[in-house]
Parts: structure tokens; C-alpha cells; sequence
């Protein structure tokens, strides 16, 4: 998780300076999908956030609940990141074209591998909380587990 945090800084910090000495054209203007998918990624966020609280106090339906919300939100946050790109590239601002604009698509690049990388991992933890949800035992079993706890800690960083 530093290390992510570490190479997202720096890329941020690297398009400020690339943009404040060449600057990205005048009449640039970063397509709105892009701050919905910002918007979408703080929701998911607070949904996970909900998760280690709801585990700690045994709700696994609320755990259910919150872990679900996060899963569909990573997945409309790649839809809109998808998009945006694609509006980017429709009005003419490649990869190639600018290296501002080359610096927002890594960013934004970054930010969908790292939840792509994270959703198989995620969908299996989500899969595991249904399948615990319909019996007691299981579910019972499955609070008490401190490797699902870690998990979801793991997520939740």
C-alpha cells in the first residue's frame, strides 16, 4: 500500500511540474466522468469503511451489504475511468499528443489497475459472506475467523 501510495505521489507530483512548465492546452478540459468517478470512489471508500465496523460487531448483513455497494461501485469507478478516456481521445488529447495529458491518463490508469488488480480477490471475499449469510453456523464460523478479519482489513488500508 506505500508503495502504491508512493508511485501515485510522485506521478501526481511530476504531472504538476510537467503542467505548470508546458502546460496542457488552454482550452483543455477534463471530462466531467472524471470527477463522478471520483465521486463513485469516495462512496466506495466510505461503503468499506462501513465493512470492519460491521465485522467487529458480528452484522454480517451489513457486512453483505457494505462489501456488495463497494464491489458495484469499483466496477461503475472502471466504467466511468473507461469513459473518460474515451472522451479524452474523442476530442483529439492522446496519449501522444501531450505529456499533461499522457500524465492524466497514467493516473487515472494507476487507479483502475489497482482496483482491477484488487476485484477478483474481492469478488471471492464477497462470494464467501453470501454463501456464510443463509447459515448460522457458517456465519458464525466465518466472524470468528481472524484470516477473514485480516482480509478485510487488507481491503479496508
Amino acid at each position: 500500500m506505500v508503495g502504491s501510495t508512493l508511485i501515485f505521489l510522485s506521478i501526481v507530483f511530476l504531472y504538476a511540474i510537467r503542467v505548470s512548465s508546458s502546460g496542457v492546452s488552454q482550452h483543455f478540459q477534463l471530462p466531467r466522468t472524471f470527477t463522478l468517478s471520483t465521486i463513485i470512489l469516495l462512496f466506495s471508500s466510505f461503503a468499506l469503511s462501513r465493512c470492519l465496523r460491521a465485522f467487529k460487531n458480528d452484522e454480517l448483513r451489513d457486512l453483505q451489504i457494505s462489501m456488495l455497494s463497494a464491489f458495484i461501485l469499483d466496477i461503475a469507478f472502471c466504467i466511468t475511468q473507461f469513459i473518460g478516456w474515451k472522451m479524452l481521445a474523442d476530442a483529439g488529447y492522446l496519449v501522444i499528443s501531450n505529456p499533461g495529458v499522457t500524465f492524466l491518463f497514467i493516473i487515472s490508469g494507476f487507479h483502475m489497475l489497482h482496483i482491477v488488480a484488487g476485484l477478483g480477490a474481492f469478488g471471492y471475499f464477497n462470494f464467501q459472506i453470501f454463501h456464510a449469510t443463509g447459515n448460522v453456523a457458517k456465519a458464525l464460523l466465518f466472524l470468528s475467523d481472524k484470516s477473514n478479519r485480516t482480509k478485510l482489513q487488507l481491503f479496508t488500508i
